[in-house]
């Protein structure tokens, strides 16, 4: 039964830090202008081709960043 459950779900990895984002795992998806945070579980049809994905932590931390410089 596991494997028809993880089977329904891709595995995305992080733009920033390279990990696995887990399906219940809160992410951050970013397409153009367009940012907003859900998950694989909410969504599963995600991944977004046009879109980058991140976790929630790295991509703020990408902000926090992008404000110091």
């Amino acid at each position: 039964m596991g494997g028809r459950i993880e089977a329904r779900f891709e595995l995305l990895r992080c733009e920033h830090c390279g990990d696995v984002i887990g399906v219940y795992e809160p992410l951050v998806v970013r397409a153009g202008d367009e940012v907003r945070e859900t998950s694989c579980a909410a969504e599963p049809a995600l991944p977004l081709a046009h879109a980058e994905h991140y976790h929630r932590e790295c991509y703020a931390a990408l902000k926090r960043r992008s404000v110091e410089v």
